[in-house]
């Protein structure tokens, strides 16, 4: 079956910051910092006293979960992203 890039196309920023919202605290603060903010792993790491790569496995379950909550919200469930 096609993926449903319509349905995710129609996420409006303010769609996916609630979403965002949804994820547990310091995995939504390594999204926002490295997604939105544009900081490294490293940099993210040294302002929230974790490591790089704790940085990495938290960004890994925020992108994880936020496709589970897109799922979930969209019905979609033929969505491969």
């Amino acid at each position: 079956a096609p993926i449903k890039a319509d349905a995710i196309s129609n996420l409006h920023f303010e769609d996916i910051i609630k979403l965002v919202d949804m994820l547990p605290d310091s995995t939504r603060e390594v999204f926002y910092l490295y997604a939105i903010e544009g900081y490294s792993h490293a940099e993210i790491g040294n302002r929230m006293g974790m490591s790089e790569g704790t940085s990495k496995w938290h960004l890994s379950v925020a992108r994880k979960k936020l496709k589970e909550l897109i799922k979930q919200l969209y019905n979609i469930t033929n969505y491969a992203g």
